[in-house]
Formats: C-alpha cells, structure tokens, sequence
C-alpha cells in the first residue's frame, strides 16, 4: 500500500544526510534533498513530512555552519517538484481533496464521523491530546489501532522489546552521545504522528513515519545497554533481543489463523467469491447485474473482479439496488442479484418473487457472507 512507499525515500535521505555529516561533501547534502524531493509522490503523508525533513537537514547545515550549501539542498528538493507542481496548477481541485483528507478546516473525528468546528482553544487540545495518544504503550507496543484492518490487535507498532530499548535511546541521543545524526533521529521520532495529528484521527497509515525513526532510536539504546559496563544490563538486552523473535512466532500464527476469520468483516468479507460466480455465470453484458448497495464499496469491487476475469464487458451491466426496495417483479429473467446473507429483503424474494438462491459465499469459518440468487 502506498503508506509503505514513503519508507525507501526515508532512509535514502538518512544515509545521504549521514554521509554530509562524515564528508560535508556538497553531492550528499543534494542528494539528501532530492530523496525528500521524489518522496513527496510516494503518498499524500508526505506532504507534510517531507518539507519537516528538510527543515532538518538545513538545521544540520546551519549546525556545521555550511551556509553557502544551503541552496544546494533547495534545488535538491525543489526541482523533483516541479511535474507535482505543473501538474497542480492544472488540477485546482486537489487542494479541496487534501484539505477534506486532513480535515483542514474541522477540529477531528468522534466515533467515526465529522465534530462540529470548534474554538481554536478546543481544537489546539484536540490535537495535544492525539499527539500525546500516539505515545501511549499500549498503542505503541500491545495492541496498535482499534481498527482489525492496520491492526491484529495482538501486537503494536513495535515488538515489546523496544519498550525498553527506545527510553533508553531516547536518553541517548538527548545526550547528544550520537552526534548531529542523533539528534535528527530524535526529532523525526518526536515528528512522526504529525501528519495523523492533523488529520484529527490516529491512523496507522500516517504513522509508519515513525518506523525507521523508532528502530533507530531503539538501536542506539539496544546498543547502549550491550555495552554496559554492568553485567546485568548486558544480560538483559540479550535476553530482550531474544523475545523479538518469539514474539514474532506468536503473531504470525495468530495472523495465519485466528485473525484471519475475526477481519474478514472488517475487509468486507469474502465478496470476491460471490461476484466471480456471477461473472463467470453471464453469457454477455446485455443482462443487468443487481448489486445491492448495502455491501460497502460494492461498485469499486464489481469493476476490479469483472476485469480481473477478464470481462470488462460486464462492468456497465451493474445495477446497485436498495434492498428491500427495488421492483424485483421487473428484473428479466435470468438476472443475477448479491446480497448480504444476512438480508432479509433479499430471503423473502425466494418465496413470493420469483427469485431462488443459486450460491452462498462463506468466510473461512464456514459461516454464509453474501447470498446470490436468480430470477426465474
């Protein structure tokens, strides 16, 4: 998923920037910039984080007093830009898209809808609030989001381990013992839930910024305590090493199994099953496909499984319909119509119209998800 893509660019910017603090080579710091400069087409995150890390790396320029480098990484990032920039100019309504994302002129989300506008007081603490969230344990390090589809539920955002190895870390670079680089990795840990912040809603998609910043920092503490001078410190970090991958077994058998069936409402269910018997039960595209529009998303899906088998000539056949609600009486026979199994609408068209049930899509429980039936 596109979240994913800003990664690469992160640490390519890191290395690059690492290498400017070793050589002060003017090629590096460019380098570093344009990395910033490409990420920002990876994903829509970037928009905020991007120009944040960049502003970092001309805090280090500042900091080593390279002043007439500064351009260098301007150019570095602002040339990339400028397709985005062409390409915005001509596509005004974007800025309209990005500010309905983030939520730009509303104070959050509550309950998985839009709140009222607030104050600037309200919504200045809304955001502190949010921020400080993202730093919780429990999110970080236990279970992550609420929500089954960027989270099992069985384990965070970082393995248990790095509970204690990020404080440490932490302690660390403040410390300044890792030098300029340090002190940028702890920024960009402390920067990472910027952008879910603004979106007024912590969102694991916006926040795998904090992934390279937090393992770095957890390295650096990880290191810190292997290199004790006591014994005991030594011990424990090798013995927290050593839960890493133990935990990792027990999330990957609960990912293979158990989660497997409690997400599968959560990812819509196993809807594919249903629209390809559909498909492939239609001679040609002239018949009408009754899709019923209580299956979230149901559109988006019919045109991605119709061209997936091939039959791009179906996709126009759709016909999403209320249920109960439609003129089922009118379908010409032979008309395909999916339902969630659970519709009532939809069983009582199998005694008085004329409908019967052709096929039942299970999840891997065994247990019926979506129903399809036929006129007859």
């Amino acid at each position: 998923l596109s979240p994913v893509f800003a990664l690469p660019f992160i640490f390519a910017w890191l290395v690059s920037l690492e290498r400017f603090t070793r050589e002060e080579a003017r090629r590096d710091l460019l380098a570093a910039a344009a990395w910033l400069g490409l990420g920002m087409y990876s994903y829509l995150a970037c928009m905020v984080m991007m120009p944040i890390y960049l502003g970092l790396t001309m805090w280090v320029v500042a900091g080593r007093r390279q002043w007439r480098m500064a351009p260098a990484a301007a150019w570095g990032f602002l040339i990339p830009l400028v397709p985005m920039a062409l390409w915005y100019a001509t596509h005004a309504e974007r800025y309209s898209q990005i500010v309905d994302a983030y939520r730009l002129l509303n104070a959050g989300q509550s309950g998985g809808g839009a709140v009222p506008s607030l104050g600037l007081m309200a919504t200045l603490r809304l955001r502190l609030d949010l921020y400080w969230s993202f730093f919780s344990p429990d999110f970080l390090f236990v279970s992550g989001q609420s929500s089954l589809i960027d989270s099992t539920r069985s384990a965070g955002v970082f393995a248990i381990a790095l509970a204690a190895f990020i404080p440490v870390g932490i302690y660390v670079l403040a410390k300044g013992r890792a030098g300029t680089l340090g002190r940028v990795i702890l920024v960009g840990l402390l920067t990472a839930p910027l952008a879910t912040v603004m979106s007024g809603h912590i969102e694991m998609n916006r926040l795998l910024f904090v992934i390279p910043f937090g393992v770095l920092t957890a390295m650096y503490g990880a290191d810190a305590m292997l290199s004790a001078r006591q014994a005991i410190w030594r011990r424990l970090a090798i013995a927290l090493v050593l839960t890493i991958p133990l935990q990792f077994q027990g999330f990957y058998l609960d990912y293979m199994g158990p989660y497997r069936v409690g997400s599968s409402v959560a990812f819509g269910g196993n809807l594919r099953d249903a629209l390809i018997d559909v498909v492939q039960r239609q001679a040609s595209g002239h018949r009408p496909v009754y899709l019923s529009a209580r299956i979230p998303y149901v559109d988006r899906y019919w045109r991605f499984y119709a061209i997936a088998q091939g039959r791009s000539d179906l996709i126009a056949s759709a016909v999403f319909v209320d249920t109960p609600g439609f003129d089922a009486a009118a379908a010409p026979a032979g008309t395909p119509l999916v339902c969630v199994a659970d519709d009532a609408g939809c069983e009582a068209l199998q005694g008085s119209g004329g409908w019967s049930k052709t096929h039942t899509a299970t999840e891997l429980d065994g247990s019926p998800a979506f129903s399809v039936y036929e006129k007859r």
